[in-house]
């Protein structure tokens, strides 16, 4: 158990401290209250009791075009339909989060001393915070029996300590594959750093992550992915952007926006908003940007356009299979250039700066002719053998 906390305080850090520093500052007085008050607030997420007839638990709202909704979509179009799974509501109301909050730090208080006793090295805010969603997701899923979490592959630190819990408790859980990330990706950030009991992939690289680091899973692949031929680029191109969770519309980003604009001679930017950004037109100069509508599908978006400029994401391959151009810039977010490898593997075109930018290198890079076949064999399974359907999906009563 110790090993599995040790992992989830570590991953939760690389999250939890930058959003800390990110976040707005009160004055010192009230900075220290709500510092120590934070540590319970992922107690306020954790249901107390789910509905007998519920069997997958999973920790996200399904709003259009969420992480959270494709899953609810994969489960349902694999005939496990809305009704066997849990998500929250979008908005809690404060009866119910003092419930949760009241009834769990009630609960873990016996787990969470005995759990400081053993660790000898003094803890800060961030381990505490750690520690007691670890201790509260425990206490849930021995109140309910019958759920199994879904981890989506984009792991928060709260995925990080149900999960946790769930294989300390040897319960059943469900690792589900949600973009393509990483072409190989970091040792030390494995998308399954813990165990599972099923698995549903997206690509042979998930599929080989899955078998290395839970070779006793039952393994399900997602619909494999089509390539749409990519369409030309004409000499005055509508220009997108799709953005992911770090954009935050800073006025370094907002620069390179109308860069983008004064190297394409164009008049506008259709914007695409990351599901979670609380952005809107106010955020931006008028007439800089048009922003998409939130509950416009990617396939729809790639329609829109004839070229995207992406940051570091991993809905570069999405566009790119969707049949649109697509160029990586760094300046989006605080990731620099390239931090999934996409343009070092040679499935996406990418320039440092934006004033290198040329359309014929673009459509050079894409007409190579092993282009395509290397981008379609990464984006789907080569051993489907190794999988099953999702519709095979079976969890132990």
């Amino acid at each position: 158990m110790l090993s599995y906390l040790l992992t989830t305080i570590r991953k939760s850090r690389i999250r939890i401290i930058p959003a800390l520093e990110n976040r707005y500052k009160r004055n010192s007085v009230l900075e220290g209250i709500y510092q120590r008050l934070r540590v319970f607030s992922v107690l306020k997420q954790i249901p107390i009791y789910i509905n007998k007839d519920k069997t997958f638990y999973l920790n996200g709202f399904p709003f259009p075009n969420s992480f959270a909704q494709s899953v609810v979509d994969g489960l349902n179009d694999a005939g496990i339909y809305s009704v066997k799974i849990y998500t929250p509501k979008r908005r809690i109301s404060n009866i119910k989060i003092f419930s949760r909050l009241s009834f769990y730090s009630l609960s873990i208080l016996p787990v969470l001393f005995k759990i400081i006793r053993k660790k000898k090295s003094r803890l800060d805010l961030v381990d505490l915070q750690v520690l007691i969603g670890f201790a509260g997701y425990k206490v849930f899923l021995k109140n309910n029996q019958n759920i199994v979490p879904i981890i989506i592959s984009d792991v928060s630190p709260d995925l990080h300590m149900i999960w946790a819990a769930a294989v300390s408790l040897k319960r059943e859980v469900m690792f589900w594959q949600i973009d393509y990330y990483y072409y190989n990706g970091p040792e030390f950030e494995s998308m399954v750093p813990f165990p599972c009991t099923h698995a549903a992939v997206l690509n042979q690289k998930g599929l080989e992550i899955v078998i290395n680091q839970a070779p006793n899973a039952k393994i399900y692949h997602l619909k494999q992915t089509p390539l749409i031929p990519l369409k030309p680029i004409p000499e005055n191109p509508e220009i997108g952007l799709a953005t992911n969770a770090f954009f935050t519309g800073s006025p370094s980003q907002i620069e390179l926006l109308n860069q983008i604009k004064k190297q394409f001679k164009i008049s506008t930017i259709r914007l695409r908003l990351h599901p979670r950004s609380e952005l809107s037109s106010s955020s931006f100069p008028a007439g800089l940007v048009t922003i998409a509508p939130r509950v416009e599908t990617m396939e729809d978006f790639a329609k829109s356009v004839d070229l995207a400029i992406v940051g570091n994401s991993a809905v570069q391959l999405n566009l790119l299979c969707s049949g649109l151009p697509v160029v990586h810039i760094s300046g989006f977010d605080p990731h620099g250039f390239d931090a999934y490898g996409y343009c070092q593997e040679g499935f996406t075109f990418g320039v440092n700066d934006i004033n290198l930018l040329d359309v014929k290198q673009i459509e050079r890079f894409y007409a190579n002719p092993l282009w395509a076949n290397k981008l379609f064999e990464y984006v789907n399974i080569k051993d489907l053998a190794q999988c099953r359907p999702l519709s095979e999906l079976e969890i132990s009563e």
